[in-house]
């Protein structure tokens, strides 16, 4: 459920959107970027944009116990 939350708020964000949170994701990750495979680093930029789309939209973490 948790990536089905994540996944709706990203279609429902403009393109531009998310191009800006990706970019920004990239500034903050780039110190790491050569130490990273390429796989990682792409995994990387998109779990911190997860993070910041959560983060801006507020949305929770759902967790099953």
């Amino acid at each position: 459920m948790d990536r089905e939350l994540l996944d709706a708020e990203r279609t429902e964000m403009s393109e531009g959107a998310l191009q800006d949170l990706a970019g920004e994701a990239a500034r903050e990750l780039e110190p790491f970027r050569e130490r990273l495979a390429r796989d990682a680093y792409d995994r990387s930029i998109r779990a911190s944009t997860d993070r910041m789309i959560r983060e801006r939209r507020r949305l929770p973490v759902i967790t099953y116990e």
